[in-house]
């Protein structure tokens, strides 16, 4: 942490995924400086030029994957939540093996549905 300026939307992303399990409160931090950078373009003219879209898409995969637990192994879908406690209430749709699911999470469950199959 100390070997780093967090200077750049990236920097924050990462420190944010690297710190989601182990301090929630400062990985949330870090997400809501990098989502704030991207959306208000802070840098003064990146973010219409695209320069800032990895790191962009990185706050989406942070959401997605890193505060659901969600991951494929051994083509099965595990799901691991560990959302920031301000972050109460988080949903998702996500195609898998040819369906459509809908996943919500809460802090106490995860609700899953599908529309056919």
């Amino acid at each position: 942490m100390q070997r780093t300026s967090h200077g750049s939307t990236l920097s924050r992303m990462v420190h944010s995924w690297v710190l989601s399990r182990s301090d929630r409160e400062k990985a949330w931090k870090f997400f809501k400086e990098a989502l704030h950078s991207d959306i208000d373009d802070i840098q003064g003219g990146t973010t219409p030029e695209g320069i800032n879209l990895g790191a962009m898409a990185g706050t989406v995969d942070l959401m997605q994957r890193c505060y659901t637990g969600l991951d494929i192994r051994d083509q099965v879908l595990w799901l691991n939540p560990s959302l920031p406690q301000e972050l109460s209430d988080t949903r998702l749709r996500l195609r898998y093996r040819g369906h459509w699911l809908s996943l919500r999470f809460t802090d106490e469950k995860i609700t899953v549905s599908f529309d056919r199959g």
